[in-house]
């Protein structure tokens, strides 16, 4: 269960990213695929979030692996 704070606050994003964000639920894996300035590293920096918050999924950071190919979402996810 994720945290009451957190919940609330994707709330407020767009329906695409919502999905995004919350489909961890269903399957692990997921592809971004989108163009510049669409909010791609932002939607998989929630996602992590999420996946990290929920108590109930028991998943720890050394088991995720988000890969990018510029430096500008390398230092957007170190960040988050």
């Amino acid at each position: 269960m994720l945290p009451e704070e957190f919940e609330k606050e994707i709330k407020e994003f767009e329906q695409a990213k919502q999905e995004a964000i919350m489909s961890y639920k269903k399957d692990g894996r997921y592809l971004v695929i989108a163009g510049p300035g669409t909010g791609k590293t932002f939607t998989i920096t929630k996602r992590i979030q999420a996946i990290l918050s929920d108590e109930e999924n028991g998943t720890t950071a050394n088991k995720i692996l988000c890969l990018t190919f510029s430096d500008a979402a390398a230092n957007e996810m170190r960040l988050a």
